[in-house]
């Protein structure tokens, strides 16, 4: 039960991070006198924190309520046991702060890289208005009073919600909206790629294989997916017999990569995958399709080393697999499908090695040591959930 709640836990803090941090993050110049976190040219107050710590509870409760847990914002919640004996509320005080970090370190590296714009200006303006004009009626003394109880005022949102963009916009500044900036940066990328399973898959199926015609050529119907056949007993018994030769080979310790790579070209793996092998890692959208048929193949894949042999049971027939070293630079393949999606995927890895480097070097003061953060109510509204376009 214990590495359920903290996988629970992690999962929660890095979807919040990756996902909603940028909208969420709020970052407001003020005098070093008042602040109570502090990063390179960032700089939060009481009142932000407050915000930040309010709207991070409504999210943090919503996603454990998700994943199957009784929540409530409410004394007995926060003082009952995690599986791990910890009480939810000195998770929510580590996690919080650990939020609050990501959301500084973010607001500098936007502030390192870009330039805030009037378009910008105005996009945060024109979000606070309406958000002004549709929860208080656009009366700044009734939003004051509605946010009391949260411990700011429209003053501080509005501050908040000008460094909210910026730390909105810091992954994208570094990368690009789709990770197109990643191939400025290599290093990065064969560290992600590093990150990799490099596998050949050789599968037998014990019931059907995929019809052809007379010319050999794959069987498709209107939809263009490959049609199969049911097996002769004659080719199911020559499939029990390669496998058996193949399992008998890895059994002994005598099979090669050159020789395995040989009896892809008898068995019933895609020819075009069995040249350049498949590339599986646990944050990969490719991957992620791929193991909604074959959960046990990634699986494997996964756990193996480099030079291992393996057989896995699907539910096709059985599967041999074999890891060996990645390929150089085969993201840049892009007719390798398994890349696709490879320099969307890098980034939400990569971003998050760049907040867990950075955020360590955060300076939080006694005076936020000294705010309640679980008695800070979660937020019920003036969260902001995107930002107005400037442009007409």
């Amino acid at each position: 039960m214990k590495n359920r709640f903290l996988t629970i836990f992690v999962g929660i803090f890095l979807a919040i991070v990756l996902v909603f941090g940028g909208v969420l993050g709020i970052v407001v110049g003020v005098k070093n006198a008042k602040a109570v976190v502090k990063y390179g040219n960032v700089m939060i107050d009481e009142e932000t924190a407050n915000y930040l710590v309010s709207y991070y509870k409504m999210l943090y409760l919503k996603e454990l309520n998700l994943s199957g847990i009784a929540v409530s914002d409410r004394e007995s919640f926060w003082e009952s046991e995690a599986d791990d004996g910890k009480s939810y509320a000195e998770h929510f005080k580590t996690a919080v702060r650990e939020y609050i970090a990501s959301v500084v370190v973010a607001a500098d590296i936007y502030l390192t890289h870009s330039t805030y714009t009037p378009d910008d200006k105005l996009s945060v303006a024109l979000t606070c208005e309406e958000i002004l004009k549709y929860k208080a009626q656009g009366d700044v003394s009734l939003f004051n009073e509605k946010c009391e109880k949260y411990g700011f005022t429209y003053e501080d949102f509005s501050n908040a919600a000008a460094l909210l963009y910026k730390a909105q916009r810091a992954e994208v500044i570094l990368y690009g909206e789709e990770g197109e900036n990643l191939k400025n940066f290599p290093e990065e990328c064969e560290k992600y790629f590093s990150t990799y399973s490099h596998v050949s898959l050789l599968f037998l199926r014990d019931e059907t294989l995929v019809a052809t015609d007379a010319e050999g050529n794959y069987v498709k119907d209107d939809e263009g997916n490959v049609v199969f056949r049911d097996m002769t007993e004659s080719e199911r018994a020559e499939r029990e017999a390669l496998a058996e030769e193949i399992r008998g080979k890895i059994s002994a310790g005598s099979m090669s990569a050159d020789e395995f790579e040989g009896y892809l070209a008898r068995s019933d793996s895609d020819e075009q995958m069995s040249e350049s092998g498949y590339y599986f890692n646990p944050s990969a959208t490719t991957t992620a399709l791929f193991a909604e048929s074959y959960a046990e193949v990634v699986d494997s894949a996964l756990d193996m080393q480099i030079g291992e042999y393996r057989e896995v049971d699907t539910s096709v027939g059985v599967c041999f697999i074999y890891k060996y070293e990645r390929t150089e630079a085969a993201y840049a393949d892009t007719d390798n499908p398994f890349f696709s999606d490879f320099y969307a995927d890098a980034v939400p890895y990569l971003y998050g090695e760049v907040l867990a480097e950075l955020t360590p070097n955060v300076k939080f003061k006694d005076a936020y040591e000294d705010i309640d953060v679980v008695a800070i109510p979660m937020i019920e509204e003036f969260y902001i959930r995107e930002f107005k376009s400037a442009k007409k």
